[in-house]
């Protein structure tokens, strides 16, 4: 179904909120330090300094970051994702979609105590 301007409407499964914290990538050997641009509980989109393959299964671990250090308080959120896609936004800044896997009830809740940070 479309919008009235004649886009797709959003069939998305969940709501996804603009939230801003800190990511680690770890795609085989390499790890990648990002940041989100967004959060939802069936992924998230990340902004890095360089690509990541589309298709690939990969580790993303969520952190919350107080003043450019990582809060100790906050446990990370540690989960696999396929990378839908990935494309360039400037000369050194990637952007990816992300979609989690194997995301459980326990998952959820855990996920959600990110989602509570959203100012609102």
């Amino acid at each position: 179904m479309n919008d009235t301007r004649g886009r797709p409407e959003n069939t998305r499964a969940h709501p996804r909120y603009d939230i801003r914290i800190g990511a680690d990538v770890q795609a085989g050997d390499k790890v990648i330090t990002a940041m989100t641009k967004n959060l939802s509980l069936g992924g998230v989109g990340l902004v890095l300094d360089r690509a990541i393959p589309e298709g690939i299964t990969i580790l993303v671990t969520l952190f919350v970051v107080l003043e450019d250090v990582e809060d100790s308080a906050t446990e990370p959120f540690e989960i696999g994702a396929r990378v839908a896609w990935c494309r360039r936004m400037g000369p050194e800044t990637y952007e990816a979609g992300l979609a989690f896997e194997a995301m459980t009830a326990e998952r959820q809740v855990f996920l959600g105590r990110y989602l509570a940070l959203q100012p609102g």
